[in-house]
């Protein structure tokens, strides 16, 4: 009984043995079954053996291929982030809202380049307008941390000599947080127009689903 138990003890660790040499070569089974083959013989339940050749042997070129299917899924959400009209109008409202008071020309002026790209995506040019949004929201973004580090130095970027207003007023903890949410929309329009734009735009797709739409009625004249 204590030779069969010491045997018993020897084959498992041999096996545990096998399944780490080959799990290093990148197989999740050992090379060989000679071991598995008298441990199974010694214990009396051949079904594992049968379970065991049954199972397929699976490699890390197996493991790997979710990798491609998981950037393919980002890239495919940022493609409709981009390919919608609503962040460039969200970013433009959230600039109104942020520079109207006290005026500052500099960043109003984006608010209605960026309603322009809005409207250009709503009449059927997605990734024209994803360009656009892009561009604008990224230029915003540097323009904005270009302020607030020249802010921190206590002079100012955005706003002319002649309304500047008290240190105070400007940096209330509501413009902060929404001058934070305006960069961060900003950051996310850059990318995700960008992808748009250079990667996933179709514009063969994207001028069929503009016939088909035919918002202004030319294709019924023709």
């Amino acid at each position: 009984m204590q030779a069969e138990s010491a045997q018993l003890r020897f084959l498992i660790g041999s096996v545990f043995h096998d399944v780490t040499r080959s799990t290093r070569h990148g197989k999740s089974r050992p090379r060989s079954l000679d071991t598995l083959t008298r441990l199974t013989q010694l214990v009396g339940s051949p079904i594992i053996l049968e379970n065991y050749k049954k199972e397929p042997a699976t490699t890390m070129a197996d493991q790997t291929e979710s990798l491609p299917a998981a950037s393919s899924s980002i890239l495919q959400k940022l493609n409709a982030w981009g390919s919608n009209a609503m962040p460039a109008m969200g970013m433009a409202t959230l600039i109104a809202a942020l520079h109207t008071r006290p005026v500052q020309p500099l960043p109003l002026f984006f608010a209605p380049a960026l309603m322009f790209s809005s409207y250009v995506n709503v009449a059927g040019y997605a990734i024209d307008s994803a360009g656009m949004t892009a561009a604008w929201s990224g230029m915003y973004v540097l323009l904005a941390l270009r302020g607030r580090r020249l802010a921190a130095r206590g002079k100012s970027f955005w706003t002319p000599a002649s309304q500047r207003t008290s240190r105070r007023r400007m940096e209330t903890a509501a413009r902060r947080g929404l001058s934070i949410a305006t960069i961060g929309l900003g950051t996310a329009n850059c990318v995700a127009g960008g992808v748009t734009y250079g990667i996933m735009g179709d514009r063969v797709a994207e001028a069929e689903a503009r016939k088909e739409r035919n918002r202004w009625g030319d294709q019924d004249q023709e």
